[in-house]
């Protein structure tokens, strides 16, 4: 029996399984690596399943898989968290259904289960500290919140240096680091050249994204020599 539950959205489900690692004979993402951790059950709500068997990647087979991830409502169904918590815009198919479902899935688990929850996602502008999602989430403070970067930490101690080993961590951070940052950088050359920015605008947000990047992988590089440190004691 589980005594992690680990609900997962579509962004981070698409990040974690960007990269992968030859272990024992077989590639292996951060997803699986993720997903083959004894003691956690990774779940998500309907709508997240469809999502993430919209991506190219997905074949029939882990389209299976991410249907059996799909939790059922138990207590109360999906309808009573969206009248009681959101007002029903839920049901009005809004561009955040997953993560409020997702949302209403960690409840569930909570009050059903008992057990250590975890809310993974990437998407900042719902979970982060402005994200419109933050102030129904802390509401209810007994999950914490993941990023893809938490759950390399996760996996780097939970493997107690064996098949995720440091190297492969700090790997991990870099590649996370590349691949969401290498995005944003994207985003900036579409608005210089769609004239929503200048050129001097457009300096100023790179200068910017490449100290956030950094900051960011100097933050868990130290993290990830704090558990490497507790390991070799």
């Amino acid at each position: 029996m589980s005594n992690i539950y680990c609900v997962i959205d579509a962004c981070s489900y698409i990040y974690l399984n960007q990269f992968s690692f030859t272990l024992n004979g077989k590639e292996l993402s951060l997803y699986d690596l993720l997903k083959n951790v004894k003691g956690l059950t990774l779940k998500h709500s309907r709508t997240v399943a469809d999502e993430i068997k919209k991506h190219a990647s997905v074949d029939a087979k882990r389209a299976l898989e991410i249907d059996n991830h799909v939790h059922q409502f138990p207590k109360w169904p999906l309808i009573h968290y969206d009248k009681a918590i959101f007002n029903n815009s839920i049901s009005l198919n809004t561009n955040d259904k997953g993560e409020k479902e997702n949302v209403a899935v960690a409840i569930d688990l909570f009050i059903n289960k008992n057990f250590s929850i975890v809310y993974l996602s990437d998407d900042k502008k719902a979970t982060g500290e402005t994200g419109h999602l933050k102030e129904i989430m802390c509401a209810f403070p007994y999950y914490q919140i993941w990023s893809s970067f938490e759950a390399v930490l996760f996996l780097y101690f939970s493997s107690s240096n064996k098949s995720f080993d440091y190297t492969r961590a700090l790997d991990s951070i870099k590649d996370l680091v590349s691949l969401i940052f290498s995005s944003k950088r994207l985003d900036l050359q579409k608005k210089k050249a769609d004239g929503d920015i200048s050129n001097d605008e457009f300096s100023n947000e790179i200068q910017k994204l490449r100290a956030l990047a950094q900051k960011y992988t100097i933050s868990y590089t130290t993290r990830i020599d704090l558990i490497r440190n507790l390991i070799a004691a």
